[in-house]
């Protein structure tokens, strides 16, 4: 069976800067990206039965409901595509007979926070059976610091659509929104005994490194 290490945590937060520095650093030998995963499958499994009863099709039929309830068509076209390729790759991973080490930056438990809420009332075996070959980090920071990285991001020109035009006020809110689902995710994850830690990136580099490392070679020899 596959592990799947899901980092999870808001926009600017700097999910994808930790794994990227662990992997710079040689620190995450045997760890496979999602997109690695996915690419090497689709090469050589066939297409996965986008109609049978997994819980992460729940997930999208959900998403795509809000998304359409809530937001313009032109986000509903943008985001819907890369949401389903997160699914099919996670489906892909269930049926394969390989064992991968997976550390995601972002995934589903991330994308779908508010699904996995509401599934989780109703779908409780479901989600039981999801999380046995699931892990969890948990990244937090301040609202200010997230704010921080994000105009640093768009200074630097990297696009993120959803980030357009929207006011210091309003980020700062949709983050402590965000940390909310997290926290309830965090809670429910621990009533089932999921396995998680939780990060302050506010903290020492070093220590959260080595953090993340122990966590992920504890997992490893499970």
């Amino acid at each position: 069976m596959s592990l799947i290490v899901e980092l999870i945590g808001p926009s600017g937060v700097g999910k994808t800067h930790l794994v990227n520095r662990l992997r710079d650093a040689g620190r995450l030998q045997g760890w496979q990206s999602i997109r690695e995963a996915s690419a090497l499958l689709e090469s050589e499994t066939p297409a996965p039965d986008m109609c049978g009863e997994y819980f992460q099709l729940k997930m999208l039929e959900e998403q795509i409901s809000w998304f359409k309830a809530n937001c313009p068509q032109h986000e509903v076209d943008l985001f819907m595509p890369v949401h389903e390729a997160y699914i099919r790759a996670d489906i892909l991973i269930e049926k394969s007979t390989r064992d991968f080490k997976i550390l995601a930056d972002e995934h589903l438990f991330h994308i779908f926070c508010g699904q996995v809420l509401n599934l989780a009332v109703n779908q409780r075996e479901v989600l039981q059976r999801t999380l046995r070959n699931r892990a969890f980090i948990f990244v937090f920071d301040t609202a200010e610091n997230i704010l921080k990285n994000t105009r640093l991001r768009q200074q630097a020109g990297v696009w993120r659509p959803r980030m357009g035009g929207v006011g210091d006020d309003q980020l700062r809110e949709r983050t402590e929104w965000y940390f909310s689902y997290m926290n309830q995710m965090a809670g429910m994850i621990a009533a089932e005994n999921g396995r998680q830690i939780h990060l302050d990136l506010a903290g020492d580099e070093s220590k959260l490194d080595s953090t993340v490392v122990n966590f992920l070679q504890a997992l490893s020899s499970a």
